[in-house]
């Protein structure tokens, strides 16, 4: 669960089984990666990551989206990008995109990342899934298809929510997990390891 503060909260879905190995903080920025069993931050080839970033609040989707593309494609031999798509859940505007890069120069490998992007009032909320994959040649995927279905499943499922707002309510079953939050500050709930 992240929380832009004011009763703002996104409320996110990770896959079963998945552990998390990584949580931090820079300047106003929280974030955590997820990994599956038998995969760290320095060996891994599928991971989800969830943040929250006060400073960008507010910030349209799109825009956001269009910005992190254009990053991507500073350190890419090659980019690919999806059409931005925008709806508005629960009140709150939102954006989807798939990202790839065919070889990041940095680390030479390639990516396919699937990212979903809400802004609240408080912060941005991102989600994201990164296949990492051996460089590939522009023109195609090394993904399938149902793989990325799956990852945006796992991305998509998430809720965002205004504590005491009628037309941004929060889900009843969560009420008494929100209820002992503070809600004046920006922070990210993370679930505890099994």
């Amino acid at each position: 669960m992240l929380l832009g503060g004011d009763g703002e909260y996104y409320i996110a879905a990770l896959p079963a089984g998945w552990t998390r190995h990584d949580a931090s903080a820079e300047r106003d920025v929280r974030h955590g990666d997820w990994f599956p069993a038998g995969q760290t931050p320095a060996r891994w080839t599928d991971r989800v990551t969830l943040q929250v970033v006060p400073e960008l609040a507010g910030k349209a989707p799109r825009t956001f989206l269009d910005q992190i593309t254009n990053l991507r494609g500073e350190v890419c031999e090659g980019t690919f990008a999806t059409e931005v798509e925008t709806t508005v859940l629960n009140g709150f505007p939102t954006g989807f995109r798939i990202i790839a890069c065919t070889r990041d120069t940095r680390t030479n490998t390639g990516a396919v990342a699937v990212l979903r992007v809400v802004t609240g009032d408080r912060a941005l909320y991102v989600s994201q899934r990164v296949f990492q994959v051996a460089p590939f040649a522009p023109g195609g995927l090394p993904v399938s298809g149902a793989a990325l279905e799956a990852a945006r499943a796992v991305i998509e499922y998430g809720v965002p929510c205004r504590r005491g707002d009628p037309g941004r309510p929060c889900p009843e079953a969560w009420r008494p997990v929100l209820d002992g939050l503070p809600a004046d500050r920006s922070l990210v709930v993370f679930p505890a390891p099994p």
